[in-house]
């Protein structure tokens, strides 16, 4: 997607992204034929390239509709909609409505896309200041209401400060499947067999897997016509006690990134994360899983499953984290210790973000490592918190996260 993104970025202006609010426009009211996936309309205009120069770079216009457009009379009106509002947007920073009348339909939100093939990450996004708040966060600030606080640490891609591990393709698949890989795996039977050399955290499991601290869920054989021993010998090095999830779901799974009781190799579900430090590995797990890690998750990762956010492995590894090899020893001890404290404690899905005592413990452990956790930034995360967990990609109309904003 990054190389699609980039070309249309390169060869065309105009450029007009239109979604609609994730879970409104599946079925019978998807923009196309159904897929069972979340859909974007794309508008653009071909670019002439006058004496070979370089075209400059143009926002993409982001625009989110809060209901699926149904009816074709009702169509020529929302394009028209939405043909004023680009013209009001023009030279804007944030976002501006969509309005038919008086009822405001969605939002704009004018991208700097800069031609590198970067998510357009506002798309999807309904409320325009919280897209901004999150778009700012990947270069390192909190930007909000009209306030700006550097996080005081510089950011950089997963891949910088670990060691991100390899493809599930080559360290194995499951017993029954295409035998590829230098293992075949199976379920471990409990916490004791989850325990040797050639385990792996291969599944993500959403029951079970609460808590900062989980155990391996599957252990690798070799049977005959299966890898190699030089094969497992290299998948053995990327063992790790860190992973990160590929495929996080907000509405059910509780860790963008778990530690596990003992090192094991990734898998079709997480992928391993080493550092030399362990106290790096906790905080890291802290951050990921704090309100400011799934904004910056949130920005990165696909959206065309309602309530999830897919991540390729080589877009995985570049999406920013602070640089946390630069905390001050003394911050990067206490949140090590905090990590301890919190790491039995049972959290909610993601999406209960805003409900969960635990997370809210985890958000002000992060703000103490970054030495943010005065002045009215805590009642800022909070805010921008509440506003994630309404968001329709997030709690992807689940019934109980639903219920529980109605109750706060």
């Amino acid at each position: 997607w990054q190389i699609t993104r980039r070309m249309i970025e390169e060869e065309f202006e105009e450029i007009v992204a239109i979604a609609i609010a994730s879970g409104k426009a599946l079925g019978k009211h998807a923009l196309s034929a159904d897929t069972g996936m979340e859909e974007m309309l794309l508008t653009a205009t071909k670019r002439t390239h006058p004496n070979g120069e370089r075209p400059t770079s143009n926002p993409v216009y982001c625009i989110t509709l809060r209901e699926p457009v149904l009816r074709v009379g009702e169509a020529g009106e929302v394009a028209r909609a939405i043909r004023q509002g680009i013209r009001n947007v023009q030279g804007g920073v944030s976002g501006y409505p969509v309005r038919i009348g008086k009822d405001e339909i969605g939002q704009i939100y004018p991208f700097p896309a800069g031609m590198q093939g970067a998510p357009w990450n506002p798309l999807g996004v309904l409320h325009a200041d919280l897209a901004l708040a999150a778009n700012a966060l990947l270069e390192g600030n909190l930007v909000f209401n009209g306030h700006t606080v550097p996080l005081g640490i510089p950011m950089t891609p997963m891949k910088e400060l670990f060691t991100v591990g390899p493809t599930h393709d080559l360290i194995g698949h499951l017993q029954g499947n295409d035998p590829r890989g230098a293992f075949e795996f199976h379920p471990v039977v409990d916490r004791v067999d989850a325990i040797g050399p050639n385990r792996a955290l291969w599944k993500a499991d959403h029951l079970a897997q609460k808590r900062l601290v989980i155990p391996l869920t599957h252990k690798g054989t070799a049977p005959a016509g299966v890898g190699s021993e030089t094969g497992r010998k290299a998948m053995q090095q990327f063992r790790s006690r860190l992973f990160y999830a590929r495929n996080m779901r907000w509405t059910s799974q509780t860790l963008l990134a778990a530690t596990t009781t003992h090192p094991g190799m990734g898998g079709r579900a997480w992928t391993s994360l080493r550092h030399d430090d362990e106290r790096i590995c906790k905080t890291f797990a802290l951050w990921a899983n704090s309100t400011l890690g799934f904004l910056v998750h949130w920005t990165q990762g696909q959206r065309t499953q309602s309530g999830r956010a897919t991540t390729q492995l080589k877009a995985l590894a570049n999406i920013p984290c602070p640089r946390l090899d630069q905390v001050p020893d003394p911050r990067l001890d206490q949140a090590a210790k905090m990590f301890e404290e919190l790491s039995d404690k049972e959290l909610r899905p993601a999406c209960q973000a805003h409900a969960d005592d635990v997370r809210k413990k985890i958000d002000r452990a992060v703000l103490e490592l970054l030495d943010l956790h005065h002045g009215t930034v805590p009642e800022t995360l909070k805010t921008l918190q509440w506003l994630w967990c309404n968001e329709p990609s997030v709690h992807g109309q689940n019934v109980k996260a639903l219920g529980l904003l109605k109750q706060n």
